[in-house]
């Protein structure tokens, strides 16, 4: 599959994406257990929550084109594949419009939660 830049292995406790970074790939999880949190104003870790074997994450920072909005650790070794962000933009272009704009709205919708 062209779109699948690399497979990598994160160790327990590693970062696999950080928050205020730039995305340029998409993260399947293929095995493994990931923790999805940000700084608080106060500096403190708030938990967000939890994704696991077959989960995606690290969409919103392609399709609206912002920094990664929170940070990703594994829990647990856990093996990513990434997907290149241009590939998904691609098949967007290609896509009815109402589709583009209904998953931004739906980011933005995210990211006020």
């Amino acid at each position: 599959m062209s779109e699948i830049q690399n497979r990598h292995l994160y160790n327990t406790g590693e970062i696999i994406v950080e928050e205020g970074q730039p995305g340029s790939h998409i993260c399947i999880i293929e095995k493994g257990l990931v923790e999805i949190w940000k700084n608080g104003p106060d500096g403190k870790k708030i938990v967000l929550g939890f994704l696991e074997t077959g989960q995606i994450f690290g969409e919103m920072a392609i399709i609206d084109k912002s920094p990664r909005a929170a940070t990703v650790t594994a829990l647990e070794p856990t093996t990513i594949i990434n997907i290149d962000g241009d590939k998904l933009l691609e098949a967007l272009r290609q896509s009815p419009p109402i589709l583009t704009t209904l998953l931004k709205t739906l980011i933005t919708n995210i990211k006020k939660t």
